[in-house]
Formats: structure tokens, sequence, C-alpha cells
């Protein structure tokens, strides 16, 4: 009996407290409405930012893939829409490759250049791998890249000024790789050692030496001159110039012949021609 009575004062409770909800439903239509239109709004315009977000992220990757630095002009050109990009587009992934990809290709185009390195791109390479520091230095492979690649563009500038400063800027970022634990037994770190070891001979001025240019005659040809023969001529044959015009040499050790003038007659017996 008790706990038939505790149910029916239960589902008293309940009816009241359904009766009440659609008491403060009925009073607070409007407030609640606006409220769950609000809720709605923002989450809406939450959604459709981060799909324009999703998007405009998908389309600059595809740009970038669509870039081209086959020759100086082209290169530069996808150079500056490669900065454009990293700067329209708010996802670190996408811009710590985008400032790789702008510092090395910089460098390399620096070097195609008519007259190398190019300083405009070697100051954009420089902005590249220091922002690539400042933003993302936290990542190993990122640090790493940067030191590397800012080492370059000083051996780079040393090339233009043969500053000795250049040298001892580049050793320093190259000992950051090299000493940096979370790099230790990576390419990076043993690239670094290798370029350390070399790095008096590649911040060496370079010495021009002249080649002495042959003086030339009025005419713009060098005067030849024709040494005499000192070649005896073979014996047993006469010079050419003691010959006779127009008769063959006589071989050796032939007889003389007689001259055409000589008198041929045969000599007469003295004795037939005496008289009886």
């Amino acid at each position: 009996m008790k706990a038939h009575r505790r149910h029916e004062l239960k589902e008293n409770d309940l009816a009241h407290a359904i009766e009440q909800i659609g008491v403060y439903l009925q009073e607070n239509s409007r407030r609640i409405g606006l409220g769950v239109l609000v809720v709605v709004v923002v989450a809406g315009a939450v959604l459709m930012g981060t799909r324009s977000r999703a998007a405009a992220i998908e389309r600059a990757w595809r740009r970038k893939a669509e870039l081209r630095f086959d020759d100086f002009e082209t290169g530069k050109t996808a150079l500056a829409t490669l900065s454009a990009l990293r700067k329209e587009v708010a996802d670190d992934e996408f811009v710590m490759t985008a400032l790789i990809e702008e510092g090395e290709q910089a460098l390399r185009l620096a070097l195609q250049a008519p007259i190398p390195p190019d300083p405009e791109l070697n100051a954009r390479a420089r902005e590249a791998f220091t922002l690539l520091l400042e933003r993302f230095g936290d990542n190993p492979v990122a640090f790493g890249i940067a030191h590397l690649g800012l080492a370059t563009v000083e051996e780079n500038e040393f090339q233009r000024d043969e500053d000795p400063a250049h040298k001892e800027k580049a050793r320093a970022h190259l000992d950051a790789v090299a000493k940096d634990k979370r790099l230790a037994g990576m390419p990076m770190a043993a690239q670094a050692m290798k370029r350390l070891q070399r790095l008096d001979d590649v911040f060496t001025p370079v010495e021009l030496v002249e080649t002495p240019v042959p003086e030339e005659t009025a005419e713009g040809t060098e005067p030849q001159t024709q040494e005499p023969s000192t070649q005896e001529p073979p014996a047993g044959n006469p010079p050419a110039a003691q010959q006779t015009a127009g008769e063959p040499p006589a071989p050796q050790g032939a007889a003389p012949q007689p001259s055409p003038s000589e008198d041929h007659e045969p000599k007469q017996d003295p004795s037939a021609s005496s008289p009886g």
C-alpha cells in the first residue's frame, strides 16, 4: 500500500514538472527561439569557414604543384607566385614546405643568372630561410635546412665581395647543424661536417692570371721566318745549277759519253796510202 502510494506521488511530481516545462516554453518561446537561431547561425558559420579554409589550402597545394622552375625567367615568376601563396594560406604545413622550396629554388636560380650569383635571388633565399628558422625552428628538419641554406647564402655573397666576414657567418650556421643533438646521425649533420672541413677552400679568393698576348704585325699576323737548310746534297750527283739545261743527270758509275762535236771518222793506215 505504501509502495503504491509512493508510486502515485512520483507520477504526480513528473506530471507537475512536465506541466511547468510547458508553461515555461509558452512564456519564453520567443527568447528560446532566438537563442536556438543564434546557435544554428554560429554553427553554420563555423562549418562554412572550416570548409572554405580547407578548400583554400587544397587550391594552394594544387597551384604549388603546377609551378615550374625550368629556366631563369620562368623560375623567377614561379618564385613570386609561391611567395604570394604562402602569405595567403594560414596552414603551418603548407607555409613550412613553401618556405623550404622558395629558399632552395632561389639559390638554384641565383647560379643560373647571366652573372652568377644573382644578388636579388640570393637575398630572396636569405629571407625565406630566415623566416623558416624563426617560425619553425623547433622542427629539427626545418632547423637543419634553414642553417644549411643560410651557409650557402654566405658562400654566394663571398663570391661577390670577398668579405672574410661571410666565412665566420657560414661557420656559425654549419656548427649549429653539426652540433645539434636532434640531428645526430642524420645526413644533414654529416653534410655540415664535410662543409666545415673544406670551409677554407671555399672562402679562398680566386686569383685570375692574365695570359700574355703575342705581339702581332701591322697586318695582324705574326711574321714567319724560314730557317736555311743545312742538308748537304748527296755524293756523286752534281748540283742542279751545274747541269746543262734540259740534259738529264748522268747515272752514277757510267762511262763518259763523247761529245757530239768530236770526229768519229776511222783513221787510215799510212802504209796503205803511200806509193809502191
